[in-house]
């Protein structure tokens, strides 16, 4: 009679010894809340299917295949991931063909909900419909269906505005485009399709419209601390191409060695900029980003076995390109000053209202005529 299996024997055969200490980890770990980051091919199937196995084959837990949710992305990656599932049982079965739970799990593993994100949503809906006020025979609505009822629902709405000839609508119409109102037309499709993919959409809208009605510094504005730490992350990678414009000289000493002391200068001063960028409010940033200037090479005689050729590839690859991007930084996203700002925020705001009410008409008139055609889609 063959014997059953041990602790000991389930752990020799699921974590072997070829798999990384982080694979094991991630397969035997049950502290709670557990978040895998790996690139691709680094082998996450197998330790997600493995981590599977493990918690239904351990000696002294007791879960059941249908305690469990495994969810990804596409039915092909998730008939794979229950076929490995699968195939691991079966191993371990022909090991140990006597181990009653292991032969349990087996037969009850058909009930592991094991499937894509809209497949378990969808079910999840079906089971709940009528605490959704929704009609338990709904469909999940094609893409192209429900792209063509979107955008027939927002001409309709366009041309009743026409029709009464709304000023507010035909302001934001010619602020977006003098031509014609395509532009204000992707603009509320896009904005939709954002807002629906937060739990809870008309909050979301009117948060975000709350926000840049509210009179408050720039460097305090959502917007305005990504956009202070865009210029440090600009300024960081500035750095980066000067230290490794100074490493692709290395194959000339004399390049090298004449060119080190220039380069030293530089990170000096985009270190000192980047700690009083970090500490600045936004006119200081554009102060700073303004008034800076990067040193040039010293253009005096030049070191025997200086290799100007192999400079000049250094300009062109790593300084240049270092120099452009902290320029256009000053002269496109930190050319106005928070007074600038400010006028244009309230010049803006009353576009941005009739933009968001227009957005909320067309979520709820789309949700009205979905529900009436029981359609449903996912974002």
């Amino acid at each position: 009679m063959s014997e059953r299996l041990t602790q000991q024997q389930l752990d020799a055969v699921l974590l072997p010894e070829y798999i990384t200490q982080e694979q094991r980890a991630a397969i035997v770990s049950d502290g709670g809340s557990l978040l895998v980051s790996a690139s691709a091919g680094s082998g996450k199937t197998f330790v997600l299917c493995t981590r599977v196995v493990y918690l239904l084959s351990h000696r002294e837990k007791n879960i059941r295949p249908d305690q469990l949710l495994v969810v990804t992305f596409t039915r092909a990656a998730a008939k794979e991931m229950r076929r490995r599932i699968q195939s691991m049982f079966d191993q371990l079965l022909a090991q140990f063909p006597e181990d009653p739970k292991l032969r349990r799990q087996q037969l009850l593993l058909g009930r592991a909900k094991i499937t894509t994100i809209d497949a378990f949503c969808s079910d999840l809906i079906r089971e709940h419909f009528d605490r959704l006020d929704l009609s338990p025979d709904f469909t999940i609505g094609d893409g192209v269906l429900l792209e063509q009822l979107s955008s027939q629902l927002l001409d309709q709405m366009f041309e009743e505005r026409y029709l009464t000839q709304d000023q507010d609508f035909l302001a934001l119409s010619r602020y977006f485009s003098p031509k014609d109102d395509r532009k204000l037309h992707q603009a509320v499709l896009r904005l939709h399709q954002a807002m629906r993919t937060h739990p809870f959409p008309l909050a979301w809208l009117e948060e975000n419209l709350a926000s840049y009605a509210q009179r408050r510094p720039l460097e305090q504005t959502a917007w305005g601390k990504t956009l202070l730490q865009h210029a440090c992350a600009v300024v960081e990678s500035s750095l980066l191409l000067y230290q490794n414009g100074l490493q692709y000289l290395q194959s000339s000493a004399a390049t090298f060695q004449a060119l080190q002391p220039f380069h030293e200068r530089v990170s000096t001063l985009l270190q000192t900029l980047l700690a009083e960028l970090e500490q600045a409010d936004w006119d200081k940033a554009c102060l700073l980003l303004r008034q800076f200037a990067f040193p040039r090479k010293s253009g005096g005689k030049k070191a025997e076995g200086y290799d100007a050729a192999l400079s000049a590839e250094e300009e062109k690859y790593f300084l240049k390109p270092a120099r452009e991007q902290l320029q256009h930084l000053s002269k496109t996203v930190f050319s106005c000053s928070s007074a600038e700002y400010e006028q244009d925020r309230l010049a803006q705001l009353p576009y941005l209202q009739n933009l968001f009410a227009l957005v909320r008409e067309f979520y709820e008139r789309f949700d009205r005529l979905k529900r009436g055609r029981n359609l449903l889609d996912f974002p």
